[in-house]
């Protein structure tokens, strides 16, 4: 896997913590706004009058939010759902350094979360490729053929395994988001249900994700990375379920004329090209449902955190 793939998925800054200043506020309705700005200058009279603060007035204690000494941070985590105001009082350089991550279910950003579930396949490529090069001094070129064999299709396997985590997780947390269901085990209870594993088959998923949130996934990926994905699948299900051994059921499917280079009699011998072809469009799926989940929860964030506020005070 590239640096620049590995990079990419460092580089994204945390979606959770917000500074409450003036462009902040404008991200409410005009009702929900002045709700929230009361709300907001409630917590602060509050800290001021107990640290024994000269407070401002209500229409000035968040103009040039970043140069004041008492900042008000809004976390909104998109994962777990939790909502909450902190006081921050250190420089606004500080702060961003020191609110990466949720405090309470540990998640960053959708890229950081993507990057812990293929952090699994750059670890087990890079065991691979250290193993590989020391057994190939000891053994004939036919048996390093057989390592190989079982080295590319651990690797398939798990690059199929990734695909259907990283899709569940996506539609569980758009879910809580567009239902606000966070917190409400039964409706995860029913959704796994519902789903079992089909989320590592393309079509399968993408009957979910257009039933249960109007996506669509094909609008999103190319029709060549669909074949691929689902060519993923049905090779890593003759790997687990045939033990690497194609049956009648596999010919006769579209997958086999597609990697017909890689049987050799009812063996398949997986090689660097197609996992690293696999890879692509891979990540081609979950950059586009990153990206639509990220516009979902930017699109909902104020309103979910207005009504958080609001029901509280009911």
């Amino acid at each position: 896997m590239s640096k620049s793939i590995v990079s990419k998925y460092l580089e994204k800054s945390t979606d959770i913590y917000h500074l409450v200043d003036e462009n902040f506020l404008r991200g409410f309705g005009e009702k929900q706004g002045a709700f929230m700005l009361m709300k907001y200058y409630e917590v602060y009279k509050e800290y001021c009058n107990k640290y024994h603060v000269k407070t401002l007035s209500i229409d000035k204690f968040i103009l040039n939010a970043r140069r004041r000494k008492i900042k008000l941070i809004q976390v909104c985590c998109p994962y777990c759902g939790e909502i909450r105001i902190d006081i921050r009082t250190e420089s606004f350089s500080k702060i961003k350094k020191q609110l990466q991550y949720c405090s309470k279910c540990g998640k960053k950003s959708t890229s950081i979360n993507i990057f812990f579930q293929l952090s699994s396949l750059i670890r087990m490529q890079e065991v691979h490729r250290a193993g590989y090069s020391t057994l190939s001094n000891k053994y004939n070129e036919d048996d390093m053929r057989i390592i190989t064999y079982d080295i590319m299709q651990m690797e398939l396997v798990q690059l199929a395994s990734i695909l259907e985590k990283a899709l569940r997780d996506f539609y569980m947390d758009i879910a809580h988001i567009r239902y606000r269901s966070y917190g409400i085990r039964y409706i995860d209870l029913l959704i796994q249900k519902s789903t079992n594993n089909d989320f590592m088959n393309f079509d399968k998923a993408n009957d979910h994700y257009k039933k249960g949130l109007n996506i669509n996934l094909k609008e999103y990926i190319s029709s060549e990375s669909r074949d691929n994905l689902l060519d993923l699948v049905n090779l890593r299900n003759v790997i687990v379920h045939n033990n690497g051994m194609v049956d009648e059921k596999f010919k006769n499917g579209k997958t086999f004329s597609r990697v017909s280079d890689m049987l050799e009699g009812d063996l398949i011998f997986v090689n660097e090209h197609y996992i690293a072809k696999y890879l692509v469009s891979v990540l081609e799926l979950i950059q586009a449902v990153e990206t639509e989940f990220d516009n979902i929860f930017n699109a909902k964030m104020n309103q979910l955190i207005a009504s958080f506020y609001f029901n509280n005070e009911l």
